[in-house]
């Protein structure tokens, strides 16, 4: 599942006009996800999970059943909470028409100083990435760094200036409303929308098409929006477009759960099982392998009483036993009647050894 550049403005709206100026009251983060708290209701979810990423709300419920998947406190959540957790968040923008998403947190730190920092959200399916700047956009700490050997074109590594990932090269949004043509990609606006709307053009007037993507660039808000799928891409424009499948959710936030929150719980659910499963096996295999064990145990049990009689009448008849002997016939007198037990020997031992 995949969002678009517009689901990511819609976040930022959706964040700003909910939490701007609220206190962040708690930090949680596992290897790829973090989640930020800003009362016992206000909760955001986000994921660089690199089929589930993006952002929404999640519920105490889900939140508990994340922690319990933690096996390891990533170093980055500890600097996470060490400068956002208490701090206000002042302003939630998208960067520069892209998939990023920066949240501004303003946090006293005594006699008058304030300390401001930024959390960075590039989600980007497999190079999503998370960043922790101060206000000055040098890298206090990132979670997973990009070094200079790697030949990329940025470096991300705590110290580092930040700089967002090249614009792929695109008309602008407001160029796009003044001039609707679709001869090449508009900034603000993912692929699957763009397509949507080209095959929209077809049938709809041009005013209408330039209205509503006015109106959708215009809005503080994401009220009057319909949340849709195109494809496997979640998006959101003033009508259903051609070939879109409406979202469950009233909002940004709430739409985003089914792509982002849920089916991540769902393969967390399924991996915790299998680890499950695979640890019983173990157990079992063990427990089967232990039994094995003693059942050999009791059959040489069982066989020795056997073998300690035949000892016994090899040293009571030793002397009538011939040497180089492979087998012999013995009288036990201690059975009642008397009873001839064949015993097999081995002829290059004496009676005594065999016994």
């Amino acid at each position: 599942m995949a969002f678009g550049p517009e689901m990511i403005q819609a976040w930022s709206k959706e964040i700003s006009s909910k939490l701007e100026g609220k206190r962040c009251t708690g930090v949680e983060s596992g290897a790829d996800w973090t989640i930020l708290n800003f009362g016992p209701e206000d909760n955001l979810f986000f994921s660089l999970h690199y089929k589930h990423y993006g952002c929404c709300s999640i519920k105490r419920s889900e939140q508990e059943c994340l922690r319990k998947t933690i096996w390891k406190k990533p170093r980055f959540g500890e600097m996470l909470k060490k400068y956002v957790s208490g701090a206000r968040l002042s302003s939630v923008v998208q960067v520069a028409s892209d998939r990023i998403l920066k949240l501004s947190f303003d946090k006293a730190i005594g006699a008058g100083f304030r300390q401001r920092t930024e959390v960075i959200f590039e989600f980007m399916a497999h190079r999503s990435n998370l960043l922790l700047t101060d206000e000055s956009d040098r890298i206090l700490e990132v979670l997973r760094p990009i070094h200079p050997e790697s030949q990329n074109i940025r470096i991300i590594v705590p110290g580092a200036l930040y700089t967002p990932p090249s614009p792929v090269s695109s008309k602008s949004l407001i160029d796009f409303v003044n001039h609707p043509s679709f001869d090449r990609p508009v900034a603000g606006l993912g692929k699957d929308l763009f397509e949507a709307l080209k095959k929209a053009a077809e049938t709809c007037p041009p005013e209408t098409i330039n209205e509503s993507v006015a109106a959708f660039s215009d809005s503080g808000t994401t009220s009057g929006m319909f949340f849709q799928w195109i494809r496997n891409t979640l998006t959101l424009f003033p009508f259903i477009l051609p070939g879109g499948v409406p979202a469950e959710g009233k909002d940004a936030l709430e739409a985003s759960r089914s792509a982002v929150i849920i089916p991540l719980i769902e393969e967390e659910t399924l991996k915790l099982k299998k680890n499950l499963l695979a640890m019983f096996e173990r157990k079992l295999k063990g427990i089967h392998t232990r039994e094995k064990g003693l059942e050999t145990q009791k059959k040489k049990a069982e066989e020795a009483e056997h073998y300690k009689r035949l000892g016994k009448l090899l040293l009571a008849w030793q002397h009538s036993i011939p040497q180089k002997a492979s087998e012999v016939d013995l009288v036990d007198w201690e059975k009642d009647p008397p009873e001839v037990v064949k015993i097999k020997l081995d002829p290059g031992l004496s009676a005594v050894d065999n016994a």
